[in-house]
């Protein structure tokens, strides 16, 4: 038998407390008739005599096929809970995908536990019975119930101890109603989490906004509180630019399109030592408004400084004069400096050549700690967001209000070797979930990230077992294509030599 056909030969078996072990004077064979029923009676009822609720939770019963053939053979043996209605009808409180399993199986009756229940408890039926339900409610159906619950004047904490989960939970869930249906099927689909959906929350005013995060990949959005930020942010920047221009055009100023000078011709006014009075005047005067992250700032500029040279034409050529280097921004000073950069430069390569051509390294504790740390500066922002979060370090805030994660993670790993090591190793984690989150399948970094795990202690997934496998085959035949990989010098000496007190950090 099918996994699935278990779980549903399961669901359609599993008799719930309440309707376990029906006493001969509460169980009849028949639907009552009016004014036969009493609390929790056992009956057998026509489908046709049973309605489905409008209170009820759940939108989609998912699929029964596995369901139906139980039910087919084995009946329904977990009654279903009804309660009376109008015209000798039966309104489900739990018990929808049996009742559609039941119909499709063709089945003419169903054992029903037929109870008196007000609208709350039957919401509350609805909430506990499907929580341990093989297929439960979603979040969104979940925070639907809560939600009626809470119309009817059910407190939040009251309603957290019924269903046996916190306040917080009850309060997040319910939350999730007032976000977009677009937010609300990407939480049901597991693609966004409740941490997530707080986050969101907090943005509901901006539509636009979530709109705007839903639609970055997935990888791109594994901390929604920061997208937001970033976001928040970046917009606060562009009304800043925007208000900044608009102020400068209606002074009569000349804006130059550019995010910052650097990425024009034009110079700083400063740094070719003119006064911005002395300057104003001239045809090439200027400004560029800069973008920051905490706001914007105005910088007067002459967009053609080869005026204010020997260089230029008569014609052209403006009474203020700078000498030619100045316009070139590379004093006699700075060329000295960037020979003498290069010169060092190639010294240390001829040095590394020859240190890295020894068998042995003098020091490797300290060549480890250096690797270790630059894995660090090669990491990007999500990286160490996502090492921060497994670290279990708490972000500090930077100076533009946003999270900083590099300072806590650096003080950490500057605690001592072991924690070095931690710390170089979730950044390296990080790194290789990404790429395999990002190009969804496992090269030979994911082979050997999975076996360090597993060194660990972790003991893949059959699925993952089963990528990782498929990788090695598609690694190996590359590796054939190309005509072979080197493997380990057999020459090499099974020990480096290294004394023991140049032992890499331990773990």
């Amino acid at each position: 038998m099918s996994t699935a056909t278990t779980e549903a030969t399961v669901e359609a078996a599993e008799v719930p407390t309440e309707a376990a072990e029906p006493t001969p004077e509460t169980t009849v064979t028949h639907a009552p008739t009016e004014g036969e029923v009493t609390e929790a009676t056992l009956v057998e009822i026509p489908l046709e005599q049973l309605r489905t609720n409008p209170l009820n939770l759940r939108r989609r019963v998912g699929d029964i096929k596995a369901l139906t053939k139980s039910v087919a053979e084995l009946g329904i043996v977990v009654p279903l809970i009804v309660t009376p209605a109008e015209g000798g009808t039966y309104l489900l409180a739990a018990g929808e995908r049996r009742l559609t399993a039941a119909r499709a199986a063709g089945l003419a009756v169903a054992p029903c536990v037929v109870k008196h229940l007000t609208e709350a408890e039957q919401v509350e039926i609805m909430l506990t019975e499907n929580d341990d339900d093989r297929t439960p409610l979603s979040p969104s159906e979940r925070a639907a119930g809560y939600l009626r619950l809470v119309s009817l004047g059910c407190t939040v904490r009251r309603l957290a101890a019924k269903v046996g989960r916190s306040a917080k939970h009850v309060s997040t869930h319910m939350a999730l109603l007032e976000l977009p249906e677009r937010a609300q099927l990407a939480v049901d689909a597991g693609e966004l989490s409740m941490a997530d959906v707080a986050a969101l929350v907090k943005v509901k005013d901006q539509p636009e906004l979530i709109e705007e995060v839903l639609a970055l990949p997935a990888w791109n959005r594994h901390d929604v509180a920061m997208v937001i930020e970033r976001r928040i942010a970046q917009r606060r920047q562009e009304e800043a630019y925007v208000e900044a221009v608009a102020e400068q055009e209606a002074k009569g100023q000349r804006v130059i399109e550019s995010a910052s000078v650097g990425q024009s011709k034009a110079k700083r006014l400063r740094d070719l030592g003119f006064k911005v009075a002395d300057h104003q005047g001239e045809p090439c005067h200027a400004v560029v408004v800069e973008r920051y992250l905490r706001g914007v700032e105005v910088v007067d500029v002459c967009d053609d400084p080869r005026r204010h040279t020997a260089r230029a034409g008569a014609a052209s050529r403006s009474e203020l004069q700078v000498t030619p280097a100045t316009v070139v921004g590379q004093s006699p000073e700075d060329r000295e400096r960037r020979s003498e950069r290069k010169r060092v430069l190639r010294r240390r390569a001829e040095f590394l050549a020859e240190a890295l051509g020894r068998r042995t390294v003098p020091k490797p504790r300290d060549a480890t700690a250096f690797c270790l740390y630059s894995l660090l500066e090669q990491a990007n922002g999500n990286a160490w967001a996502r090492a921060g979060a497994l670290l279990g370090v708490e972000p500090a805030a930077s100076r533009w209000g946003g999270k900083d994660w590099h300072r806590p993670i650096r003080e950490l790993a500057d605690r001592s070797s072991a924690d070095l090591l931690r710390v170089a190793t979730a950044i390296a984690a990080s790194c290789a979930e990404e790429r395999i989150s990002s190009y969804g399948g496992y090269g030979d970094g994911g082979i050997r990230y999975v076996e360090a795990l597993t060194s660990l202690g972790y003991e893949p997934d059959p699925f993952e077992i089963a990528e990782v496998a498929a990788a090695r085959e598609r690694v190996a035949e590359e590796a054939s294509a190309d005509g072979g990989t080197a493997g380990p010098d057999d020459d090499a000496p099974a020990h480096d030599g290294a004394g023991p007190d140049d032992e890499p950090p331990a773990a």
